[in-house]
């Protein structure tokens, strides 16, 4: 064999000049190539330069079968460097020796996480690896890497730029499937990493490796036969020669081949290495081919029980084999009990030359050497019984081995690799393995798809668990299932039945402790479903229900499981919600900073963003306290890669800045939102992009748009019962309509959401605040101070402070009473105070309105009207500033306008709407006759209202009829024209 690597000086320099790189930088080096091209033996040689600067070096290889493993490749680097003898840092935190013990099942401790807390621990991890000295991580064959694998090396590449690590990564660029090719073509796009594709050997690179073989430089007719048969290849190369030293036809002191002879060796790699393996003693092919089925590296002890094998005759046979050059002494052996082939060529023409038959018996032998040497239930070789499982065809332990390859994948919330296994496992399932071992699958695969995002084929697979666990007489896992099932359709907006599906759920374990008592697996199962039922009922809007059930599960005595902890977090979450919505916003503050705290120390970032998200959205209506935790909500998303909880924090960010009137910065947001797929498989945050879109229509003036945007979502949301977003709907369509001067058709629109918000027990919650200050608006405009009394009284009950001062302003001007604009203007101040610019300023524009109607009102309304228009200006409201100017006009008070004249013009189709307003007809009137929709009009009403600065039909006709515009209208204007 060569001793020196010819030939690939280019990559050998980046390899060096990776390893040279300073304290706080850290290099990805790529290199593909087929089979035999050097990609391990230039690992090799970055392996002892690093050891020669005092890296510390990790090597983990991925096989056939671990590609359907979590992390396996990571889990081979770990275990290495726990086999080696140099000394290794300790781990810097809790957190980053958690990744050890998730990783490998030896140690004994499951793991129940999600993956992205499992990659915040190996950054941690690797990161402490390299504070001493630095570290070259190499990962071979990624080729065959699972798909976390993958996601886990481009998360290191792109989270620890300050860390002095190298990663050299490998692989066949012809066999890489769509995971791997998708994160180098990320690390290649971000400028992370190199990438080197190797090349077969020219001739004179050929002719240095046989000198180097040889020990003196090739005759040039050897080489030129070398140089051709082995097409280059570094690999072929040694085979040839050795191929033919082994038939004497090779002079190795003149470094030729014999003139007398021809080298006959076949032109195939393949029959090649067969015409080498024929040669071999028998007891060496028989070991060989034991080897081949045990895979690419095997376990020589294993191998001599399932052969029947003598160990001394076993370790001589590997001993020539190794000497041959066949199978090799592997890096990470113990007492030299492990052994792998020098190159999966070899393993492959063997595997080859075998029958079918032959290979699933010998398959079975392994696997029953494997049960009798570890045990049925050992774990840190269940990957290796579960593929001799499946090679052997025995059907009860494939499906016993994937079932619990499953539970162990979703352990460490590698979904891909978790569905397929659970897939399989139920491909497998026979009903004499029980009703219950089907159940616990199909609740696996329903976890791991809801995770995923699969909702429906969550519900399917936790309804079909139900129906196995009521058939096996599992009552409490089958209330589980169906309170998993309830949850899963809830989040994708089903809510018909949900919240009595957990009704039920929580029904069937009452009367389960009720007949068993004190229990701790059952009290963990209910709280379990009470949790998700408190959460439930605070998205529904009733959030003293949900403190009474979240009473309930506080008070059982749970197991203390991962899982519960986490729970028991998610139930303190709904809790801080709750009491927001009751008012009690500090108490909800603080707990949900106290969970913050608590994930960040346990490393639960997830749920540190879910905190975060929580504490943005009860003070969304404070949107300068509520920005900096939607900022950091979206900064973790994006550094521990949460897809889903990113979409979430964007949009969420974006609904703040639409409630601090930075329109362009919110727009800026829900472009970025619209763009990730994760947005589009989260319901609550679709729904919340949608709501966004809309107020920033609204906002601009669009108001067809808008109204088109809030109708599309409540038609939506009112059909799946979603009460919490339909309410929000209905209350932007009122406003629309009260901008056109359509009160009633405002109060329309609110009344069924009155109805249903106005029937929750002790009262709405806070959040629905501005569905009974609308209200009490379009009951002011219509002239009913009762109602506007009623619905002022809600919102100071359920909100008292500014709004309400503001709501019972407006009521005094519906009463008749004398006009005070005091506390209009003082409750714009305090909401300006908070950063909510767009609601002041539409207060103070709306209050102006009504005052302008009322007797003594003109001074209060200028005032307002004054105040409203610089908010406006400053946020660049132009359609909203311009009809604060308009009201201002006709109340004899001129303003510096910002555009020109041509503002105040009408366009033939606004002069053609006003025509028929002047006539009398409604929006739906005008829409009829003109071929619009209602919405329309009532966009082209609200503009001419806006340019007339009027805000009621009356005035509207005055001013037309004293301007001659009601004349012009009706010469016979361009119906298609919209200004």
């Amino acid at each position: 064999m060569a001793t020196s690597t010819v030939g690939r000086d280019d990559v050998l320099g980046l390899i060096d000049e990776a390893l040279e790189q300073g304290e706080d930088e850290r290099a990805v080096l790529c290199i593909s190539g087929e089979a035999g091209l050097g990609k391990t033996r230039l690992a090799k040689a970055a392996a002892y330069w690093a050891h020669e600067r005092g890296r510390m070096v990790l090597k983990g290889r991925a096989t056939p079968v671990s590609s359907a493993l979590p992390l396996e490749v990571f889990r081979s680097a770990v275990r290495e460097s726990r086999r080696s003898a140099d000394e290794r840092p300790v781990p810097p935190d809790g957190l980053a020796a958690s990744f050890e013990r998730w990783l490998l099942p030896e140690l004994g401790q499951a793991a129940d996480v999600e993956l992205d807390i499992v990659f915040e621990a190996a950054c941690r991890y690797f990161s402490g690896l390299a504070a001493e000295a630095g570290l070259l991580l190499v990962l071979e064959d990624l080729h065959l890497a699972s798909p976390s694998s993958c996601e886990l090396v481009r998360h290191l590449a792109e989270s620890l730029p300050e860390s002095p690590i190298t990663m050299l990564l490998t692989f066949r660029e012809g066999e890489a499937g769509p995971h791997v090719n998708a994160m180098r073509h990320a690390l290649l796009r971000e400028r992370i990493a190199e990438e080197r594709a190797l090349a077969p050997l020219e001739e004179h690179a050929v002719g240095a490796m046989l000198e180097d073989i040889l020990g003196v430089p090739p005759e040039r007719r050897t080489l030129e036969t070398i140089a051709t048969m082995s097409g280059g290849n570094p690999f072929v190369v040694e085979e040839l020669v050795r191929s033919a030293a082994d038939e004497g036809l090779l002079i190795e002191e003149a470094g030729q081949l014999d003139p007398k002879g021809e080298l006959t060796i076949p032109w195939t790699v393949r029959e090649m290495l067969l015409s080498r393996l024929h040669r071999l003693p028998e007891t060496d092919r028989d070991l060989l081919s034991w080897a081949a089925v045990a895979g690419d590296t095997f376990d020589v002890s294993i191998v001599s029980s399932a052969a029947a094998m003598p160990a001394p005759e076993c370790a001589a046979a590997v001993s020539r084999l190794c000497d041959a050059g066949l199978l090799r002494d592997d890096d990470q052996s113990i007492g030299g009990q492990l052994v792998g082939f020098r190159h999966t060529l070899t393993r492959d023409a063997v595997l080859e030359e075998m029958i079918g038959a032959e290979r699933v018996n010998r398959h079975r032998a392994l696997l029953l050497a494997f049960e009798d040497r570890f045990g049925a239930e050992d774990e840190e070789h269940l990957e290796e019984m579960l593929g001799h499982a499946l090679a052997s065809d025995d059907r009860s332990r494939a499906f016993a081995y994937s079932a619990r390859e499953a539970r162990r994948t979703l352990g460490l919330g590698a979904l891909l690799e978790s569905e397929a296994h659970h897939e399989r496992a139920l491909e497998l399932f026979d009903p004499e393995d029980g009703h219950d071992a089907r159940a616990e699958i199909l609740m696996g695969h329903g976890w791991v798809t809801d995770a995923a995002g699969s909702r429906e084929s969550a519900t399917r697979s936790f309804l079909a668990a139900r129906e196995e666990f009521l058939a096996g007489g599992n009552e409490i896992r089958a209330a589980t299932a169906l309170a998993r099932a309830a949850d899963a359709r809830w989040q994708m907006h089903d809510r018909a039945g949900a919240l009595d599906d957990l009704r039920a759920a929580l029904e069937e374990l009452a009367d389960a402790r009720t007949a068993a008592g004190p229990d701790p697996g059952l009290d963990t199962a209910y709280f379990e479903v009470l949790t998700r039922h408190a959460r439930t009922l605070v998205a529904s809007g009733d959030p003293r229900a949900a403190l009474e059930i979240a009473a309930r599960a506080e008070s059982l005595d749970t197991d203390e499981s991962a899982f519960t902890h986490t729970l028991r977090q998610d139930l303190r979450i709904a809790v801080a919600t709750a009491r927001a919505h009751t008012g009690e916003i500090p108490e909800a503050v603080e707990t949900l900073r106290d969970v913050h705290r608590t994930a960040r120390t346990d490393g639960d970032d997830a749920l540190a963003i879910r905190a975060l998200l929580a504490l943005t959205e009860v003070r969304v209506d404070q949107p300068g306290e509520a920005a900096p935790d939607a900022d950091a909500a979206v900064r973790l998303a994006r550094a521990r890669r949460f897809p889903r909880l990113e979409a979430r924090a964007v949009t969420m960010r974006a609904a703040v800045f639409v409630e601090s009137g930075e329109s362009e910065r919110a727009e800026d947001q829900a472009a970025q939102a619209e763009e990730m797929d994760a947005t589009r498989r989260d319901a609550a945050a679709t729904v919340l992009l949608r709501t966004v879109r809309a107020m920033l229509a609204r906002r601009r003036g669009a108001l067809r748009e808008a109204t088109e945007l809030f109708e599309g979502i409540l038609a939506d949301t009112e059909s799946g019962e979603v009460w919490e977003w339909a309410w929000l709907a209905r209350t932007g369509l009122a406003r629309t309509a009260l901008a056109a001067g359509e009160p009633a058709t405002a109060q329309e629109l609110l009344d069924p959401a009155l109805e249903r918000w106005s029937g929750i027990p002790g009262g709405p919650p806070r959040f629905v605040t501005a569905l009974f200050s609308t209200a009490t608006e379009a009951a002011c405009h219509s002239g009913d101070a009762l109602a506007a009394r009623r619905h002022a009284q809600t919102v100071a009950d359920i909100s008292p402070g500014p709004l309400a001062d503001y709501a019972f302003a407006l009521v005094g001007l519906a009463e008749g009473r004398r006009p005070d604009a005091a506390p209009v203007l003082a409750a714009a101040e305090e909401l300006e105070a908070r950063g909510r610019h767009p609601e002041a300023a539409r207060m103070l524009l709306t209050g102006a309105e009504a005052m302008s109607e009322a007797r003594d009102g003109r001074e209060g309304a200028t005032e307002l009207a004054d105040r409203a228009l610089r908010l406006y200006r400053e946020m660049d409201a132009e359609s909203w500033a311009h009809r604060a100017e308009g009201l201002l006009h006709r109340l004899g008070r001129r303003s510096r306008r910002r555009g020109g004249s041509d503002g105040d013009r009408l366009t033939l189709r606004e002069g053609e709407v006003l025509g028929r307003l002047v006539a009398g007809r409604t929006n739906r009137e005008i829409g009829e006759d003109l071929h619009i929709t209602q919405a329309t009009a009532a966009r082209h009403v609200f503009n001419i209202f806006s340019k007339l600065g009027v805000h009621s039909r009356v005035e509207a006709t005055r001013v037309a009829l004293e301007r001659g515009l009601v004349e012009d209208a009706m010469d016979g204007p361009d119906p298609d024209a919209e200004g």
